[in-house]
């Protein structure tokens, strides 16, 4: 997950919360039903149904209408249209007018999917990024060295800005505080979620011995997702990030931070 404002800047309204590095966290008749409500009976009827094989009924009352196939039609040539004309033009050349007629829609259409090009951008990431977040923190455990912790936590968002790092340096650059798309404000909650569950983690390594601090689970978490976002961009600016390379300087950032840089630590 990644940050706001200009690549390699830290957040301002993270600054505050920078003062807790110098402290140690290391371990030690009727009329007939309308035609929907009897469409809905009819589904009812076929799945309760005893001839047939169950799971082709099944399937079928559960496969999407029409409607709504056409929808997710659309929005997948969006996002394809989208992401070729930033990749092709750049994202301040390409145009909303292009990506609609790359789609196949009209401008009108497009507007139904994101508020603007910014959010647009986003709306290639947003799905992609929810589930990396909900998996990352699913996968690891909660155990060993509070460092490795984090490192495995931030791997596969490496890995996957590796993946198209062009466009993930435009998706930083455009992310600022102030994001008003649903897409946008998707990307932020998104965001929250990874530094919400970062908290959840120091807390769970302060009562499991494995960090100490007198500081808020919440506050730690704060600076250790504002050292990921500061590392992240500045290792995007290499022409060919390199994940591995990437989470080996994160790993000296974060112990760092872990360690602390106080006289006693």
């Amino acid at each position: 997950m990644g940050g706001e404002d200009t690549v390699g800047a830290a957040p301002h309204g993270h600054l505050p919360a920078l003062a807790v590095v110098g402290a140690s966290i290391g371990a030690s008749g009727a009329r007939p039903l309308p035609r929907f409500l009897m469409a809905g009976a009819r589904r009812h009827r076929l799945a309760r149904r005893p001839s047939g094989p169950v799971g082709t009924i099944m399937a079928e009352t559960a496969a999407p209408g029409l409607r709504e196939r056409n929808k997710i039609d659309k929005l997948q040539r969006i996002r394809e249209a989208a992401r070729a004309a930033f990749e092709e033009k750049g994202f301040d050349d390409a145009t909303l007018r292009e990506i609609a007629r790359r789609a196949g829609v009209g401008l009108g259409t497009l507007f139904l999917y994101a508020s603007d090009k910014r959010d647009l951008l986003f709306l290639l990431y947003t799905d992609a990024l929810e589930a990396i977040t909900a998996r990352a923190f699913a996968d690891v455990a909660a155990e060993g060295a509070f460092l490795d912790e984090l490192a495995a936590i931030f791997d596969p968002y490496y890995r996957f800005f590796a993946e198209q790092p062009r466009l993930s340096r435009y998706l930083l650059r455009e992310l600022t505080f102030f994001v008003h798309g649903e897409q946008g404000q998707r990307f932020q909650r998104n965001r929250h979620r990874v530094i919400d569950g970062i908290a959840e983690r120091c807390a769970g390594a302060a009562r499991s011995g494995r960090i100490r601090s007198a500081e808020d689970a919440a506050v730690i978490g704060r600076v250790l997702f504002a050292v990921y976002q500061a590392e992240i961009r500045e290792w995007l600016l290499d022409d060919v990030p390199d994940p591995a390379a990437g989470l080996a300087a994160l790993r000296r950032s974060l112990r760092v931070a872990i360690d602390g840089i106080g006289p006693s630590a």
